[in-house]
């Protein structure tokens, strides 16, 4: 899994080296001084721990959602069969985004299924449009780039695979269509990339437990370009 930027922009600033060894030696120090309430290896494991060895890399929020009421719409294009995706999908990133307090209000999914019965013209609307039927102040615009799910994998790696663009819609902006995409600076998007390997997969009971995880996988990863995460420890980025 990965998420990258299609145009690369500056990364944020680092921590100065002398705070961070002050920090782990106040860490080093509270270690020490614990160590004897610890019995054999737990005092061993706690103590890598608190020093930061199970703790990867800190990565910074590419983007800091602005307040107000968001929508999230999936976009598929065409591209994926199973209608259970997308609902899937948007429910998984509402969830991770109100528990990681990225937004206060999100507009319910089913607001989007009765404006698409309700409205003939639905699918001729732009983004912002459609932001402004469902009440919302925000979008964040989910677009379908490659999907796929296979019961015989080309891929050895991968047994499921989507590929998205993500984009911040500002919904309040109806003159200026240059200031109506608020995130990011490039008009293509965002790229984030998820997949579902094969060994993970072999032990699901069908498909469609692949799908959602597949679907989890994705929401996940969107979801954490909006706030500070620290990767795994074991983390390692895809060649």
């Amino acid at each position: 899994m990965n998420a990258k930027l299609i145009h690369p922009s500056v990364g944020p600033a680092r921590q100065p080296v002398g705070a961070c060894l002050r920090g782990r030696g106040i860490r080093l120090l509270l270690l020490l001084s614990m160590l004897p309430l610890l019995p054999g290896c737990a005092a061993g494991l706690a103590g890598l721990y608190m020093l930061g060895a199970g703790e990867g890399q800190r990565v910074s929020a590419k983007y800091k959602l602005p307040p107000g009421v968001l929508l999230l719409l999936l976009d598929d294009r065409g591209l994926v069969e199973t209608p259970s995706f997308e609902p899937t999908v948007v429910d998984a990133l509402a969830q991770e985004l109100l528990r990681h307090k990225v937004a206060e209000k999100i507009v319910p999914y089913e607001t989007i299924q009765r404006l698409r019965q309700v409205e003939p013209r639905f699918y001729e609307r732009g983004c912002r449009e459609v932001g402004e039927l469902a009440g919302a102040d925000l979008v964040l615009w989910v677009e379908v780039q490659d999907f796929a799910l296979e019961k015989a994998p080309f891929d050895p790696e991968r047994a499921a695979l989507v590929t998205v663009t993500v984009k911040v819609i500002n919904v309040l902006e109806r003159e200026r269509k240059s200031k109506v995409r608020l995130w990011p600076d490039t008009p293509a998007g965002y790229l984030v990339s998820a997949h579902v390997d094969v060994v993970k997969a072999s032990r699901a009971d069908d498909l469609a437990q692949v799908e959602r995880e597949l679907a989890q996988t994705l929401a996940d990863q969107v979801a954490k370009l909006f706030y500070d995460h620290h990767l795994p420890g074991n983390y390692k980025p895809e060649s």
